[in-house]
């Protein structure tokens, strides 16, 4: 998905170590730029974001957008090589490394991220920023277990996947996948919301928009992304998650029919049959009961719409959101 400015404000908002020169930087794939270095020194100022002065003479530009043919690379010509970008973020170039399926864009690591990390690797960075690779993997599972490993404690993983993008990657993602994954992790969260991104104009502005109060996928003239920033807290060995919805429903709803009486249950049934006519009984009620569960976690989420700023909805079905100006 590359780097555009609406990514570049929200690096901003999670990577706010006061010193940032000697932390080390992984990034997944090499990622076009989006932006030349006047857009993104306006587009800093516009928004108040402090960044590093960078010399000239120390300025790189894109050697990407392969995907291009020759005369479309052109136009690309004078944007900024991510190096240059994570410089102007207060990151020391020579700390900014590159993990990639191979060296066709000039990565410096060579590394399939659908088999484990070698040793070498595990815990080696302050920062591991995904913007739209994972979904290119095909063991997801194996991807996310790799992310967690390059990050070091106290270090960040950031990660920026799309949602509806189709005919794109082999999968998209929503939020669930990030907060139960890290969560169960030993990482803790810095920030988890969905993107949304105008079909054109994309450098103009995006909308913030809490995960629970996204209820249906957008309609034009937005496109969704999901950035999630989380910091691991401490080293644990890595497990795959229950989807967090679901096993709080089971647990609920298992404590709910263990505690429930029994006294209407026929004298004439076997012990054996108790817990099946428990789970029976349970079953009955499970309609209501996810009725009442996502009530519940939507009312959890009911305090951070008031902080939310509402505009006017360009597309009938556009939820309660934040607008963010870019130029």
């Amino acid at each position: 998905m590359g780097i555009a400015l609406n990514l570049v404000y929200l690096l901003s908002q999670v990577l706010r170590d006061s010193d940032r020169s000697n932390h080390a930087v992984l990034t997944i794939g090499v990622q076009d730029c989006y932006f030349d270095q006047d857009k993104l020194v306006h587009s800093f100022k516009r928004n108040n974001i402090r960044y590093a002065k960078v010399p000239q003479s120390r300025i790189e530009y894109t050697t990407g957008f392969h995907h291009l043919s020759v005369q479309d690379r052109q136009r690309y010509s004078r944007n900024l090589h991510q190096r240059s970008l994570f410089e102007f973020l207060g990151y020391s170039k020579d700390n900014i490394l590159s993990l990639d399926v191979n060296d066709y864009e000039g990565c410096d690591i060579v590394h399939d991220l659908n088999n484990p990390i070698p040793d070498s690797l595990r815990g080696r960075f302050d920062v591991v920023f995904d913007s739209g690779s994972v979904e290119h993997v095909f063991s997801t599972k194996d991807a996310f277990f790799n992310l967690a490993r390059l990050c070091r404690a106290g270090g960040i993983v950031v990660q920026f996947e799309p949602v509806d993008m189709i005919n794109h990657g082999f999968v998209n993602f929503n939020s669930y996948i990030f907060q139960d994954f890290y969560e169960s992790n030993g990482f803790e969260c810095l920030y988890l919301k969905y993107i949304a991104i105008p079909t054109e104009g994309e450098d103009s502005h995006f909308l913030e928009i809490d995960p629970f109060l996204l209820r249906e996928p957008l309609k034009a003239p937005y496109y969704l992304a999901v950035f999630a920033a989380y910091r691991k807290v401490h080293e644990v060995e890595l497990k795959v998650p229950m989807q967090s919805f679901y096993r709080d429903l089971f647990e609920t709803s298992a404590s709910d029919a263990a505690a429930a009486p029994i006294g209407a249950i026929s004298t004439d049934m076997k012990i054996d049959d108790y817990p099946r006519l428990r789970f029976l009984s349970w079953l009955q009620d499970n309609f209501e009961r996810i009725k009442k569960k996502c009530t519940t976690l939507k009312n959890t989420r009911l305090e951070s719409q008031s902080a939310l700023v509402s505009q006017p909805a360009p597309v009938p079905n556009l939820p309660p959101h934040h607008r963010i100006e870019l130029l």
